[in-house]
Formats: C-alpha cells, sequence, structure tokens
C-alpha cells in the first residue's frame, strides 16, 4: 500500500471508531526488476582436493511477459536442456537462481517479474550436480 492509502486508513480509524492511533516512520519495500533481456552465461572451474570440477550454466533473463504482474521469478528449461538432466541437478540450478534473486544486482532488494530459461548446462563427468548452484547465482 502507498502513503497516502494508508493515510486513508488511519483518519478512517481515527473517525469511525474514536480510536487515537500512532503511526511510526513509514518504510518502502522496494524490488528491483529486469528490464531488457539478458543471456548470461557462467563457469565454474576449482579443484578441489585432487579432482578439478567445472560446470558451465546459461541463462536467458527477460522481464515477465504475463498480463499480470507478477511478485516471483519463474524458471523454466529449454526442452533439450530438460530431458537431459537429472533430477538433483535440476533442482540445484533452481535453487542457484531463486538464491541470485534474493538480492537484486543495484541495491540488494529482492527482484521479482522476471523469466528466466535454462538455455545450457554443462557438467563435466566426475562434478557433482550441487556445483549448479554457485554457478547459478552468479550468471543471475
Amino acid at each position: 500500500m502507498g502513503e497516502l492509502h494508508i493515510e486513508i486508513i488511519h483518519d478512517r480509524i481515527r473517525r469511525e471508531y474514536n480510536i487515537e492511533t500512532h503511526l511510526g516512520p513509514l518504510q518502502v519495500a522496494y524490488r528491483e526488476t529486469v528490464l531488457r533481456p539478458a543471456s548470461p552465461t557462467d563457469t565454474l572451474d576449482q579443484t578441489l582436493g585432487d579432482r578439478r570440477h567445472v560446470v558451465t550454466v546459461g541463462l536467458a533473463v527477460r522481464p515477465w511477459a504475463g498480463s499480470t504482474s507478477s511478485t516471483s521469478c519463474d524458471i523454466t528449461y529449454k526442452e533439450s536442456v530438460e530431458e537431459q538432466l537429472p533430477p538433483d541437478v535440476k533442482v540445484a540450478v533452481e535453487n542457484g537462481i531463486q538464491s541470485s534473486y534474493l538480492q537484486g544486482p543495484l541495491l540488494g532488494y529482492p527482484v521479482q517479474a522476471v523469466s528466466t530459461t535454462v538455455e545450457s548446462v554443462s557438467i563435466q563427468s566426475g562434478t557433482s550436480g550441487t556445483w549448479c548452484l554457485p554457478v547459478c547465482h552468479a550468471a543471475c
């Protein structure tokens, strides 16, 4: 609700119920969103112990195209990618994307009204699917 809405309700409570109320300073819940489409690709190449882990994730991020405003972020997969990904990798990819939308890149506010398509996921053999989480977080 906006500041004017809160003031109107405050006045109605005072007039209709004869209750004196006090409003503290108003706080605004800012949100961030995407204005133009982008296609980030990020690669994680780390050596842990004697094993090398390489994961590459390609995304397509664009503004929400729905007819109503959305407070969530939609995640879809390119058909060829969805067919080849095991369930644990899909969970890691989705968790990484969702965690990146908790803090936006500009001011750190939550991101909303964004559609994300997972375009590609490449995991080197011997690398666990959970390594996708930090890669998706960095790509978004």
